[in-house]
């Protein structure tokens, strides 16, 4: 996961954490009372900005040996893990990855212009450089699922320029979100995503629409009078994006309304219908 704020990162992670923890079973009968350390997430949860990075393993292939090596540590780390070891060894093993992934972080960034801050990664500055924080994940071809709840931001107001996505031309930041999504899926991996209604219905958002249209894609549209989805947020009119590659099935709901009193009925009463492309 990734978020450009550290506080959400820091808050996943005790989330994370609590509901490990409640799934652990006390048995005095066995060793350790039954209760075995928990698996560390720091390589799970990055800060940083997920758009300005690397999103291909070709774009860092110079780097082959450093990554290699992050691999290999990596793997020593996680067996580590389950095999319970001391504490100390493991931290220092933690220690050792970080630095490394940082290290390959600084060639890469240096190499393409832009100065690297190591410690800019703290107010999420840094950019994500996906086959170098996730190596793993993307040699194995991408994310399974990736789920997100983008910003809705106007792109001139970013302080950073998003002029190389095709959705660019959307004027809004969270297109180039859901198109970096689909960068980072695998093939047949699914993308859940909550933006904003324009999506579906204005023709700002074209370059979007295209790509959807090209996707199998399930698009859920609701208003936000009399009932809302997010109780504490104003004029959110909303789409719930779920796609995934495919020949270009694209299912729509009709624009909900719904008074809150019915909200707990309204995900079954929901309907689809095929969406056809009219050609001139």
């Amino acid at each position: 996961g990734a978020d450009i704020m550290p506080e959400a990162i820091e808050i996943a992670k005790l989330r994370l954490f609590l509901r490990m923890v409640s799934n652990l079973d006390y048995n005095p009968r066995m060793s350790n009372n039954g209760l075995y350390p928990l698996p560390d997430i720091d390589f799970n949860l990055y800060c940083g900005n997920s758009l300005t990075g690397s999103d291909k393993l070709s774009d860092v292939s110079a780097y082959h040996e450093n990554l290699l090596e992050i691999e290999e540590l990596l793997k020593a780390y996680k067996t580590n893990q389950k095999e319970c070891k001391t504490g100390e060894e493991t931290h220092a093993q933690k220690e050792t990855i970080l630095e490394r992934i940082y290290r390959c972080d600084r060639l890469y960034t240096n190499a393409q212009g832009t100065h690297y801050d190591e410690f800019s990664w703290l107010d999420g500055q840094a950019q994500l450089n996906w086959p170098i924080r996730f190596i793993d994940i993307m040699k194995s071809g991408g994310f399974d699922i990736i789920i997100g709840n983008p910003p809705y931001r106007e792109n001139n107001k970013l302080g950073y320029s998003v002029s190389s996505y095709e959705t660019s031309s959307c004027g809004n930041v969270y297109t180039c979100m859901m198109e970096r999504g689909f960068s980072l899926l695998k093939k047949n991996g699914f993308l859940g995503m909550i933006v904003q209604l324009p999506i579906v219905c204005t023709d700002r958002m074209e370059a979007a629409q295209d790509i959807l249209l090209g996707k199998d894609a399930w698009l859920y549209n609701f208003d936000d009078r009399p009932g809302k989805l997010f109780e504490d947020l104003e004029h959110i009119r909303a789409t719930i994006v779920i796609a995934t590659n495919g020949t270009g099935d694209v299912y729509t709901t009709r624009y909900n309304r719904w008074y809150s009193e019915t909200r707990q009925s309204l995900f079954n009463s929901l309907t689809l219908t095929k969406h056809f492309t009219i050609k001139d």
